[in-house]
């Protein structure tokens, strides 16, 4: 089309030239309007996710400390003497 109008400067076919020129602006817009839609909807799923798991991670958090902490109290203490650290203690006690 552009080479006809070059050779003619038909009005007509300049008027077809523009609007298929606006149609391709317009098509692009709307893509990139409907990408960022799909990349809005991914973020608030991503923001989901990060929620779940950081709330997650302190929940395991507490669960793995009472567990721990089950496991100390059935435990026996190693006995402490003044002066020693527990290592001492445990090589003495051999």
């Amino acid at each position: 089309l552009t080479a006809r109008w070059v050779m003619s400067q038909d009005p007509e076919l300049e008027q077809q030239i523009r609007e298929l020129m606006k149609q391709r602006r317009t098509a692009r817009m709307d893509r990139l309007k409907m990408e960022r839609e799909k990349l809005t909807e991914r973020l608030a799923s991503l923001d989901s996710q990060i929620e779940a798991a950081e709330a997650e991670v302190a929940d395991n958090m507490t669960k793995e400390w009472d567990r721990l902490a089950r496991q100390a109290q059935g435990m026996p203490r190693p006995k402490v003497t003044s002066g020693s650290s527990p290592k001492e203690t445990k090589a003495r006690s051999r």
